[in-house]
């Protein structure tokens, strides 16, 4: 909307009887007006020359007093060019600039919340990834409860490991031949793990302790 009685930026592309730009910017075009239909009289200010043949007319607030401002641009073999401006006689400078107020506070507040509402997402996204993740503590369970070979967890397969290598180690004659030789965990007294070898010292049956 064009607000009626506001002061108003009027372009106009102007060209000569040639059909080139009128860039004569030492001569303007001259430029009349005539609001509502009324008889016509030249702008208060003179055009300036944008460049191309575009030149700039800045009517002023009395000159937009008119529901409907008719112009047409006049200069020596140049095209005249015509046209009408229709303005809105609510839409006042004032409410305009009411309208760009609210607007802003509009557009700030709209900001405002946007911003928190996304600050809380993120925060509640954040809380909920960290709570996904498992803790340290919640790994080493995990990798120490997998189960590996025949049942056993890591857990049990280190206990295992670590009797035979560095534990105590109990050997008894079967008075077959054969042997038993039970290997216990760093408690010394705990079995891991409980091996008979036969008269050979094959290795010939194996039973895992409990854990």
């Amino acid at each position: 909307m064009i607000a009626y009685g506001s002061a108003f930026r009027l372009f106009v592309t102007v060209t000569t009887t040639a059909g080139a730009a009128y860039t004569t910017s030492g001569t303007p075009p001259s430029i009349y007006l005539s609001k509502d239909g009324g008889a016509e009289a030249a702008s208060t200010n003179a055009a300036s020359h944008l460049g191309h043949g575009l030149w700039l007319l800045q009517l002023t607030a009395a000159e937009m007093t008119a529901a409907v401002v008719g112009y047409v641009t006049d200069c020596a073999g140049c095209v005249p060019v015509g046209g009408q401006i229709v303005t809105e006689s609510t839409y006042t400078a004032a409410l305009a600039a009411q309208i760009g107020t609210n607007l802003d506070e509009a557009i700030s507040a709209s900001v405002t919340a946007i911003n928190g509402a996304m600050s809380t997402a993120i925060s509640g996204a954040a809380t909920a990834i960290e709570a996904a993740i498992p803790s340290g503590a919640n790994n080493a369970a995990a990798l120490l409860g997998a189960t590996i070979d025949s049942g056993l967890t890591v857990e049990a397969m280190l206990h295992i490991s670590l009797a035979v290598l560095a534990g105590k180690a109990t050997v008894t004659d079967n008075g077959n031949g054969t042997s038993t030789v039970a290997y216990k965990r760093q408690d010394g007294t705990t079995t891991a793990l409980t091996v008979t070898f036969d008269a050979s010292g094959n290795r010939s049956a194996s039973t895992v302790g409990t854990d």
